[in-house]
C-alpha cells in the first residue's frame, strides 16, 4: 500500500506527538517544517524530511494531509498557504485563529473549497462528554448548572480554550455574555512574544448556564475543573481523573430541598478511565475516514472557541462585558499573540 504523505508545520511539543504517532503506524511518510535547527535535528533522527520554511521547495511534494501545529498567530496564514497548495485534509491545533476577521475569512474558504478540516480540542476526542453524561445519569446528578476552572499558570488560551469548547458542547448552548478581567504575562515557555493569560472570566450562555475561569500566573498548581449540580459536583484534574461528590440524601430531605441550606458533598465515585489518554489517534484517524465528512471538532467549532477567547481579552481591555454576537465595540481586525 502506498504511504500517505503528511506535512507537519511546527515540530514543538504537540508536533512531536503527531510525529511519534504517525511514525508508529508505518503507513505515512512525514515531512516537517520548523525554523528551529534543534527541532529539525531531532526530526531527522526519525528519518523525517525536514524544511526550515514553508515555501515552494516544500510543495514540490504532493501531500495528503497537513497538520498546523506552529505558533497560534501563524495558524490562519499557514492554513491559507497549504490550501492554496492543494492540501485538502487539515488538522489545526488550537487556537483556530488569533484574529476574528482572518478566522471568519478562513472558515469561508474552508466551506467554499470543501476542505476537510478538524480542530484539535482534547475533550471530545477522548470521550469526556460521553463519560460525564454516563456519570450524571448513573448518580442522578440532574442538570448541570455551571463549570468552574481554577488553577495557577495554566493560561486561558493554552488550557482554557479546551474548556470553552467543552462548555458549548455539554451545555448544548452558545455563549451570550462575556465579562473578563485578565492579565497577560510574557512567561509563555514557547516564546516571550506569546502572551500567557490569567485572571477571571465569566461566560453566561443563552440557556443561562455559566462557565467560570480563575487562573493565577503567580502559582504553579495544576488546574482543576468542577462541574456543579444542584446537590453535587464532578471534578476533573490535570490527569483526567474524574471524581464525583454528592450530598447526603437524608440531609437534603431534612432541609426540605431548600437551595440555601447548603452542605458538604462527599466523594462517592472515582474514574481513571481517561487518565493520560491521548486524543491524537482519534484526531488523525477521523481525517482519513473517507466515510466521515462531519468532523467531531470542525472549523466552525474552532472559530467559536477562538471568538470566546478573543472576546475575553477585548472585554478586559475595554473594561466592560461584551455580547458574543455583536462586535460593534471591538477592533474586529485586532490580532492577539495567543498560542
Amino acid at each position: 500500500m502506498k504511504k500517505k504523505q503528511v506535512l507537519i508545520i511546527g515540530y514543538g511539543s504537540i508536533g512531536k506527538k503527531y510525529g511519534d504517532y504517525l511514525k508508529d503506524q508505518d503507513k505515512y511518510d512525514i515531512s516537517i517544517v520548523d525554523p528551529s535547527s534543534k527541532a529539525l535535528k531531532e526530526a531527522k533522527t526519525n528519518n523525517f524530511e525536514v524544511f526550515e520554511e514553508l515555501n515552494e521547495k516544500v510543495f514540490k511534494n504532493q501531500f495528503d494531509y497537513g497538520i498546523v501545529s506552529n505558533w497560534g498567530p501563524d495558524h490562519t496564514n499557514t492554513c491559507d498557504l497549504i490550501i492554496k497548495n492543494q492540501i485538502e485534509k487539515i488538522t489545526v491545533e488550537k487556537p483556530f485563529c488569533n484574529n476574528l476577521f482572518l478566522g471568519e475569512k478562513l472558515l469561508e474558504k474552508i466551506n467554499r473549497d470543501k476542505i476537510k478540516v478538524n480542530v484539535h480540542f482534547r475533550w471530545p476526542y477522548i470521550g469526556l462528554i460521553e463519560e460525564i453524561q454516563f456519570i450524571e445519569k448513573k448518580f442522578n446528578l440532574g442538570t448541570i448548572s455551571s463549570i468552574n476552572i481554577i488553577g495557577g499558570a495554566n493560561c486561558l488560551s493554552t488550557g482554557g480554550i479546551h474548556w470553552m469548547d467543552f462548555a458549548c458542547r455539554h451545555f448544548k448552548s452558545m455563549p451570550k455574555i462575556i465579562s473578563s478581567l485578565n492579565n497577560c504575562d510574557k512567561i509563555n515557555p514557547r516564546s516571550k512574544e506569546l502572551i500567557y493569560i490569567d485572571g477571571s472570566s465569566v461566560f453566561i450562555f443563552e440557556n443561562n448556564k455559566r462557565l467560570f475561569f480563575n487562573l493565577d500566573n503567580n502559582s504553579s498548581i495544576a488546574s482543576e475543573t468542577k462541574l456543579v449540580y444542584k446537590h453535587g459536583y464532578i471534578t476533573i484534574d490535570s490527569k483526567s481523573i474524574i471524581r464525583v461528590y454528592k450530598r447526603n440524601k437524608k440531609e437534603i430531605e431534612i432541609a426540605e430541598n431548600q437551595i440555601t441550606r447548603y452542605g458538604i458533598a462527599n466523594l462517592i465515585y472515582e474514574s481513571k478511565i481517561l487518565q493520560n489518554k491521548s486524543s491524537i489517534p482519534n484526531v488523525v484517524e477521523e481525517i482519513f475516514d473517507d466515510n466521515k465528512n462531519e468532523m467531531i471538532c470542525s472549523a466552525f467549532d474552532g472559530l467559536r472557541a477562538s471568538r470566546m477567547l478573543i472576546l475575553c481579552l477585548e472585554s478586559s481591555k475595554l473594561g466592560k462585558q461584551l455580547n458574543y454576537h455583536q462586535h460593534a465595540e471591538i477592533e474586529f481586525n485586532n490580532s492577539w499573540n495567543i498560542s
